[in-house]
């Protein structure tokens, strides 16, 4: 994991993220590069840093469960169809964008939209 501030930004710096970047897939190491935005802007009531944490652990355990037959074959790993997760109080508290989405399909219902659901989608 990486801490980028402002100054990945300059040339310099830009150099020696490129080379870092190709050291870590040379040898197939994960490389995590975080800014202030992944801590300090909201997404659903998390910071993405803590979102990212907490969905790779749930991975670890699918993936896991999986290897041990305890999933179906054809189970496929999507935190949004996480229905509870102890500690959070929301349905689906792994779903990025829930709130946009129940918006928009409450402005379809209304009229003011042609769909119910984002017809693209743009990564943060």
């Amino acid at each position: 994991m990486e801490f980028d501030g402002p100054s990945h930004e300059s040339g310099t710096q830009v150099d020696r993220d490129a080379v870092k970047n190709r050291l870590a897939e040379r040898f197939d190491l994960p490389l995590l590069r975080v800014r202030s935005s992944h801590l300090l802007r909201r997404y659903d009531g998390w910071d993405l840093l803590t979102w990212i944490v907490d969905v790779w652990f749930l991975q670890q355990e699918a993936d896991r469960m999986y290897a041990e037959d305890q999933l179906p074959y054809d189970f496929d790993f999507d935190p949004a169809f996480i229905i509870s997760s102890p500690g959070h109080k929301r349905r689906f508290p792994y779903w990025l964008g829930l709130d946009a989405q129940l918006k928009i399909q409450e402005l379809h219902k209304g009229g003011r939209v042609i769909d119910m659901a984002p017809s693209t989608y743009q990564g943060v």
